[in-house]
């Protein structure tokens, strides 16, 4: 869960770099900005779609790791 919600910050982040190119708002207040809207965005889908949320949860965390075993074997073929 840690690593996808990293990755979704990155993506927020990069979001508010690009708006900030054009506001005069600073990077930090536009990213907060997005945050904020991001997460209220999230806690609306888990309450209006529990189950789907549980289960999109629950699949991220066993493809995740599964997908780095997965790599790393490749790897190992490689050598």
């Amino acid at each position: 869960m840690k690593q996808k919600q990293s990755f979704l910050e990155a993506l927020v982040g990069i979001q508010s770099l690009a708006e900030s190119a054009f506001s005069d708002k600073s990077l930090a207040d536009i990213y907060a900005e997005n945050k904020d809207s991001y997460d209220a965005a999230i806690k609306d889908f888990r309450q209006r779609n529990p189950g789907i949320a549980m289960t999109a949860e629950l699949v991220g965390a066993i493809v995740s790791p599964i997908s780095k075993v997965g790599m790393g074997i490749r790897g190992a073929k490689s050598l």
